[in-house]
């Protein structure tokens, strides 16, 4: 019996076993971890604000062509449902607008990748825009064709 009580006592207790110590961790430390992480930030990149800054450099291009061309006495425009420079920089306003929303809700999901691609979408419509505005623009040279 004696042997028993030896053993159940050997079994509870480990002299040699680590003991865990708990540290409660202090205020400022817990802050500096907090400022440590990383939070992405709607237009902190560098990348986003190059991305912009061509989108707004298309657009402004596309409206100055298409404008110019609409002021024209034969202009028109031919892929938006507007007759006017203002009814087109608004719809296109409206459109950016738009694309700067899906951008900022795929950003709020965490598809930090994503969010690039309804700018880039939006650049290569102006893109396109400006091109066939500047291509196909009616010119004085147009009405008197050479034979």
């Amino acid at each position: 019996m004696v042997m028993a009580g030896a053993n159940t006592r050997a079994r509870t207790e480990l002299p040699d076993a680590p003991r865990p110590q708990v540290q409660a961790e202090p205020a400022e430390e817990t802050a500096e971890r907090r400022r440590k992480v990383f939070h992405q930030r709607f237009y902190s990149g560098r990348a986003t604000r190059i991305t912009l800054g061509l989108e707004l450099g298309a657009w402004v291009a596309d409206m100055a062509y298409t404008c110019r061309n609409l002021a024209s006495r034969h202009g028109s425009e031919d892929w938006l449902p507007t007759n006017t420079c203002a009814q087109t920089v608004a719809l296109t306003a409206g459109f950016h607008a738009a694309g700067e929303g899906v951008a900022y809700l795929l950003h709020r999901l965490g598809h930090h990748k994503l969010e690039q691609i309804p700018r880039w979408y939006l650049t290569g419509g102006n893109v396109a825009g400006a091109a066939f505005t500047s291509a196909n623009a009616w010119h004085p040279s147009h009405a008197y064709p050479m034979n």
